[in-house]
């Protein structure tokens, strides 16, 4: 049976897509977000190497990118005569898994999260990014290399910095109305060829803003099960989510903190508000349940086995919160 694809497949030797440079896409100013999808097969020798968005142009360093490699380090870089960094934990992102990944600036803070947790986050006040004239490339830099190992779907380019609760809302999920969206220039879906066939004839890649340019494909085989288009990605065609209300603004990631994570065992809480704290194994059994008061708290997963737990917090009107923490 014939499958529609859902996402490209990357083969980290050559692939890569040049999306042009649309005026809309060459941002400069204060406020940027970036967005995709992304399931790594392996990781760059360097996060300089992965790249996932990239308009760069060096000497002098003007544009934006944001990148993966070594040891799972996520990157958000902004160009404005020179790079304005920053780079997340190591392990921030692991191979094998699909990872939701975005990079905000707001004039005052640039932020990283993965899967809707703020992963690094540093106070950058009044970068003035500039734009170039370089292309916009998913899956290389603007010279051609750097070469991405991977399966990206949903890149979204926008030149306002999206909100925690916005990332979160529409991370797993189409954009509905995409044309109308406020700040988007560049939406590439990825819904596009058939699973693992020949594809060969499918050479470029719809834009899904209201900027609508299209990217070309550059190098990929589009036959079979690398370097082509495949399904599996979770975001397929019309899995659209609600429109965010105000009140999704209320309780989100921003409002809890939690370090070190991955931790040996003792994890310390920040919380602005009362709430009941959960923690789950992948298994979906309750390790740990406790109310904790706004401020600091500790919590202990000593006694558990290493790995991936799913911490829950509820807060007094029953507002909820999910994240991934990794017990060493």
């Amino acid at each position: 049976m014939l499958w529609p694809a859902t996402h490209l497949d990357f083969d980290g030797i050559n692939d890569y897509v040049n999306c042009g440079n649309a005026p809309a896409v060459q941002i400069s100013g204060n406020a940027i977000t970036l967005e995709a999808r992304v399931k790594f097969k392996s990781f760059a020798g360097s996060f300089n190497d992965g790249s996932i968005i990239n308009k760069e142009q060096n000497s002098p360093d003007y544009g934006y990118m944001l990148r993966a490699g070594s040891s799972g380090i996520v990157n958000f870089n902004l160009g404005n005569g020179w790079w304005n960094e920053l780079s997340s934990p190591s392990y921030s992102v692991t191979t094998g898994v699909w990872h939701h990944i975005a990079a905000t600036y707001d004039g005052s803070t640039m932020k990283i999260y993965v899967d809707g947790v703020l992963v690094a986050s540093q106070v950058r006040a009044n970068i003035y990014f500039s734009s170039t004239n370089q292309n916009l490339m998913i899956g290389s830099w603007s010279n051609i290399g750097r070469y991405l190992n991977a399966a990206v779907d949903e890149v979204r380019v926008w030149n306002v910095s999206r909100t925690a609760a916005e990332i979160q809302h529409y991370m797993n999920c189409e954009l509905s109305n995409p044309t109308s969206q406020t700040g988007l220039v560049a939406y590439y879906q990825f819904n596009q060829g058939i699973d693992s066939a020949d594809n060969t004839a499918l050479t470029t890649l719809a834009d899904s803003s209201a900027t609508a340019y299209t990217a070309t494909l550059n190098n990929f085989t589009l036959n079979g099960t690398t370097s082509n288009w495949l399904s599996g990605s979770s975001v397929v065609t019309g899995s659209t989510c609600s429109i965010l209300s105000s009140n999704d603004f209320a309780f989100n990631f921003e409002n809890v903190k939690v370090y070190p994570n991955p931790s040996s065992g003792i994890f310390q809480l920040q919380i602005q508000e009362e709430v009941q704290l959960e923690v789950y194994d992948l298994m979906g059994k309750m390790v740990l349940q406790k109310n904790v008061q706004a401020g600091a708290a500790f919590f202990d997963l000593s006694q558990y086995a290493s790995g991936v737990y799913i911490l829950k917090a509820t807060n007094v009107f029953g507002d909820t919160i999910v994240s991934k923490i990794v017990k060493e």
